[in-house]
């Protein structure tokens, strides 16, 4: 259930954010390997599929020294540079670093930049999917073993699912604040957000021209306050109020908050 709607939150975010950090001049040029067709878990396909990337160091003759990074939601492949050098954890001068941008960031093909598939027409996507496309550029690229595949957030559940669907073809997981399980919280921050940007009137169900600003300004005030929140909401708080009553809510199962929010969430078993 979250895969699917982490899919959704990633279609409607990604469409009107596009890349998190710019890229300058002096850094790895972007490259895109074009797969064609990717056909989805679901049996969907997406068409005219590209994966974006970028490479730091260089491969050995055996290629065995590859590292593949993963990303977060609402990032894209500059998401872990201040780990990537000669001499940092993410050593260029030992390691041949393979940054990806996951399906939807806005760089590989996603909801913002499909001709074939603008908008709410790009087909839903799991994380394993995002993990099927990285597996094909990996392939591609002559790589049949990674050092290690990295991510931090989002990056760090595709990790966990590179082990669960590729368990042999890394040395070792780095998994960055993932989640292997899914809080309710977690759930209904998401589902608040997503519909903070549907409800907005410039959204026009999907077939917007122009980014439904207050929705994305909406949706960036539950999303930050909750993150922040989210490391304590284990014990109890007098009267929550706003985002934290939100998410301190939906973890006990009281509806109560999110109903005075507007929300429905009946549909998540919340």
């Amino acid at each position: 259930m979250y895969q699917r709607l982490l899919a959704a939150i990633v279609c409607l975010a990604m469409c009107t954010f596009g890349a998190a950090n710019a890229h300058t001049p002096n850094q790895p040029p972007h490259q895109l390997f074009k797969v064609g067709d990717l056909k989805l878990e679901s049996g969907e396909v997406i068409k005219d599929f590209s994966i974006s990337y970028v490479t730091h160091g260089t491969p050995n003759d055996k290629k065995s020294n590859a590292i593949l990074m993963v990303t977060a939601i609402g990032g894209n492949h500059h998401r872990l540079d201040f780990l990537i050098g000669p001499g940092k954890a993410l050593d260029t001068n030992k390691f041949f670093i393979i940054c990806t941008d996951a399906i939807g960031d806005g760089l590989t093909t996603s909801p913002s930049n499909s001709t074939a598939q603008a908008h709410m027409k790009f087909p839903r996507f799991l994380i394993r999917d995002m993990v099927t496309s990285q597996r094909l550029l990996l392939d591609h690229l002559g790589i049949a073993h990674v050092v290690a595949v990295i991510g931090p957030s989002m990056g760090g559940m595709q990790t966990l699912q590179w082990g669960v669907s590729y368990p042999d073809m890394m040395d070792s997981l780095v998994a960055i604040v993932p989640l292997a399980k899914t809080p309710a919280w977690s759930v209904a921050v998401l589902e608040a957000s997503r519909k903070a940007i549907m409800l907005d009137p410039a959204w026009k169900n999907g077939d917007y021209d122009a980014p439904p600003e207050q929705g994305v300004r909406l949706y960036r005030d539950i999303q930050f306050p909750c993150r922040a929140l989210a490391g304590n909401l284990s014990r109890p708080v007098p009267e929550p109020d706003g985002c934290l009553a939100l998410a301190y809510r939906a973890r006990n199962g009281s509806s109560k908050g999110l109903r005075r929010q507007r929300l429905d969430l009946s549909d998540l078993g919340i």
